[in-house]
């Protein structure tokens, strides 16, 4: 919302909605907390060149979390995605590279 305003003006006109994020010679994946099943709201993303031929990438999303007391998985959270690979791009819905 606008500073001074009372209207929410939700500003959506570049979301991608059923699109795919592509990661190719993937040398290291992890999910932060363990047993997290990641859903497709993306908070954030950071990219760090590791080398010449390396990126690593920390994904922040919005996910179903481990419930350490019962085991089972029942909370709603924010889980975190590691993940080390050689490129990346995101493709449309129908699997057209869009993005590099």
């Amino acid at each position: 919302m606008a500073y001074g305003t009372t209207e929410w003006n939700f500003y959506n006109n570049e979301d991608l909605e059923n699109g795919y994020l592509v990661f190719t010679d993937v040398t290291f994946f992890n999910i932060i907390p363990n047993g997290s099943i990641p859903d497709d709201y993306i908070v954030s993303i950071i990219t760090d060149k590791v080398n010449v031929e390396c990126f690593e990438s920390t994904i922040v999303a919005v996910g179903q979390i481990r419930n350490t007391n019962v085991g089972d998985i029942d909370n709603i959270g924010e889980c975190q995605i590691l993940i080390r690979y050689k490129d990346r791009w995101i493709e449309n819905k129908l699997k057209e590279k869009i993005i590099e």
